[in-house]
């Protein structure tokens, strides 16, 4: 681990997800009068259709914090299972567990603090990211082509949450995440599609950036498999006696973690009505 420590490493790890450079939050033009977004939708839901549950194992960098090693477990409507470490032996730096319909935590033994994530909205947004998908927002509000054959899909919230994805290749480039009418206030990227993963296509490098609090992050995906079952005890967390407990809500170490509390949950389920 290089760059701040084993506390360092777990701040780094507690946020999870990706970049590396300044903030680069600008959108391609529109080349293109208003499309129909049917089809790109289309090709969306194709994508996010799989794989349901992945094993992986790769490297989190976090920008000025350093960098850890994690081994990972996702899967979809059911949770997310994270342990990091750093350093030569392996230390343990962070433990993150995420269950369906339940608050995400994540213990980092050096300080002896579990943090609790109510409604665990990080937590669905990197579990999905880890399954190579693309997290969604809102019900499509247009599409258009954009500069260097790039197509663009708008998809918008009645929370004022307006989200553009991007494909270009055939799969996901880019996805910007902010209030309608206001600048982007997360950027993830897709990046190194390599072997296909469960019949679909799937990045070996994310990268996501947060305006607020502002923060860059880096994942690599060494090693990806699909999972058939993964034991549901597996996104839950024994935590020792004596562990002090804080609510993500307000608290100054989320905001060191660079971790956006702002971020709205996941899109309703099909068919049903907006703002439910």
């Amino acid at each position: 681990m290089r760059g701040g420590g084993p506390w360092a490493a777990a701040v780094a790890a507690g946020a999870l997800v990706a970049a590396g450079c300044a903030p680069r939050f600008a959108m391609p033009l529109k080349v293109s009068e208003p499309r129909d977004p049917a089809p790109l939708l289309a090709a969306l839901r194709s994508y996010n259709s799989g794989p349901e549950a992945v094993r992986l194992q790769g490297k989190f960098r976090a920008q000025g914090k350093g960098s850890v090693e994690f081994g990972a477990s996702a899967a979809e409507g059911v949770g997310l299972r994270l342990d990091a470490v750093a350093g030569p032996f392996g230390t343990p730096v962070l433990a993150m567990a995420c269950a369906a319909e339940d608050d995400c935590r994540a213990y980092v033994p050096a300080r002896q603090v579990v943090y609790v994530d109510e409604g665990a909205t990080w937590g669905w947004l990197l579990a999905t990211l880890l399954r190579g998908r693309v997290p969604l927002v809102g019900t499509p509000a247009g599409a258009w082509e954009a500069a260097a054959g790039t197509s663009v899909l708008l998809l918008r919230n009645r929370d004022g949450w307006e989200e553009r994805v991007e494909w270009k290749g055939g799969a996901p480039d880019r996805v910007f995440l902010g209030r309608r009418g206001e600048a982007p206030l997360l950027r993830v990227s897709y990046a190194e599609y390599g072997p296909e993963v469960a019949g679909h296509p799937f990045p070996r490098r994310l990268e996501l950036e947060v305006r607020r609090p502002a923060q860059g992050y880096e994942i690599t995906i060494r090693q990806v498999e699909p999972a058939t079952a993964i034991d549901p005890d597996t996104f839950q967390l024994a935590i020792p006696p004596g562990t002090r407990e804080e609510n993500s809500r307000g608290r100054a170490t989320w905001n060191e973690m660079g971790i956006p509390l702002w971020l709205p949950g996941p899109s309703r389920p099909e068919g049903a009505p907006e703002g439910s």
